[in-house]
């Protein structure tokens, strides 16, 4: 199911996503929630999940125009913004060339995937991230 809700203080978007993945991966429970914290400025990112056996690694990918920087817990993305997360997830960036030149004017010519891994994910398990603007750039 999905759910939404929102206020002068906040907008939320919560939503079970495990029919994403096929039976195979032994997933039996994924909820997102999505939470916009309107005067701090922060999205917060939430995964609930639960396993019906041991897996490999999880693994969760976000896409940025925006070269990124990795640390421990956390990723910078210059001196606009930063990914928080929890230090049991290890970040890693592949760089992508936008080979589409449809796409170049849009994107620019590289894409940066950030990966979180979770080497040894626990049964059940949640993560949380939480990207949080660094200058009031772009507030409105």
């Amino acid at each position: 199911g999905v759910e939404y809700r929102a206020d002068d203080g906040a907008a939320e978007l919560a939503l079970d996503i495990h029919r994403a993945w096929d039976e195979k991966s032994g997933l039996k429970r994924w909820r997102r929630t999505l939470r916009l914290e309107r005067a701090a400025n922060v999205v917060r990112i939430r995964d609930e999940y639960a396993l019906a056996r041991p897996t490999a690694p999880i693994e969760l990918n976000l896409m940025t125009p925006h070269a990124p920087v990795p640390g421990s817990g956390e990723v910078k993305f210059g001196g606009a913004a930063r990914l928080r997360f929890d230090e049991r997830l290890k970040a890693a960036v592949d760089e992508i060339p936008v080979t589409d030149e449809r796409l170049t004017p849009i994107w620019g010519a590289r894409l940066y995937r950030v990966r979180l891994v979770d080497a040894t994910p626990a049964l059940e398990g949640r993560f949380e991230l939480v990207l949080e603007a660094l200058s009031s750039a772009g507030r409105t």
